[in-house]
């Protein structure tokens, strides 16, 4: 990816390419490759271009306003996690109408469009590692588990070649760090979200998903989901596309709470 860049650079930059296609092929070649490099993208989504075929609100959002210099608040607080939220369900509800409409799955075009531009949003925040803050690291893990989250609906769609062990071993890694686990307080719903897209990834081995789902057995009975109807209701409430993951989540659930 960084020889691309620099051949661009040489070239006028992305500017330089003024055919459409070009464009939407860079913006596509360089998401797939830092998706599986964990690494921030260095060009800008061609909204102008996906805006024709995409239904998400693509408007920009400065995450550079999120510097690693900032103070950074709770996860629930957080501008622009509340925003990445937002963008995940309008996702989530176009895609619920989508499948009762089409054969959504076969449309190969459908996840350039819709999900790598969230993508993009998500490789675009800064990174934190476990000597930050604690809010700090509560957004790291929000942001792996955003990018495991699509990465697990891309994978709906075309074969995922292994990337996603990349984000489930940092958000483990995360998750160990002092003061993570089994509660964030105002922040639990984000705690139990992430846990659940990690314990359901299918872009996941089998035994580190079932590490997450322990951990998740333990975080909602620590924070009072008594049973399994509670959990459903806070997870289908918060955020979730239940015509993507519906199965796997059901599943999970009579996992923790022992109804398999």
């Amino acid at each position: 990816m960084d020889g691309l860049s620099r051949i661009l650079q040489l070239k006028g930059g992305e500017g330089s390419l003024h055919s459409p296609p070009l464009r939407l092929a860079l913006f596509w070649i360089e998401i797939n490759g830092r998706f599986r490099q964990d690494a921030t993208p260095q060009f800008p989504p061609p909204n102008n271009i996906l805006s024709g075929q995409s239904k998400l609100n693509l408007a920009l959002f400065d995450a550079a306003q999120l510097s690693s210099g900032c103070v950074i608040s709770t996860v629930e607080r957080c501008e622009i996690a509340n925003y990445l939220c937002q963008q995940l369900r309008h996702l989530n509800d176009i895609i619920a109408s989508e499948t009762l409409a089409r054969d959504l799955w076969i449309d190969p075009l459908f996840h350039v469009f819709h999900i790598s531009p969230v993508l993009h949003h998500f490789l675009s925040l800064p990174r934190s590692s476990i000597h930050d803050d604690i809010h700090a690291r509560q957004r790291e893990c929000f942001r792996l588990a955003g990018i495991l989250y699509l990465g697990s609906l891309r994978s709906k769609f075309d074969f995922e070649p292994g990337a996603g062990m990349l984000y489930g071993t940092k958000l483990q890694l995360a998750l160990g760090s002092e003061g993570m686990l089994p509660k964030w307080d105002s922040s639990n719903i984000f705690l139990i979200w992430i846990l659940t897209v990690a314990a359901c990834s299918p872009i996941l081995f089998d035994d580190l998903r079932m590490q997450f789902a322990a951990l998740l057995s333990e975080s909602v009975r620590s924070i009072g989901y008594v049973t399994s109807q509670d959990y459903l209701a806070a997870i289908n409430g918060f955020m979730w596309c239940d015509s993507a993951f519906g199965t796997s989540l059901n599943t999970l659930s009579r996992q923790i709470y022992g109804e398999i």
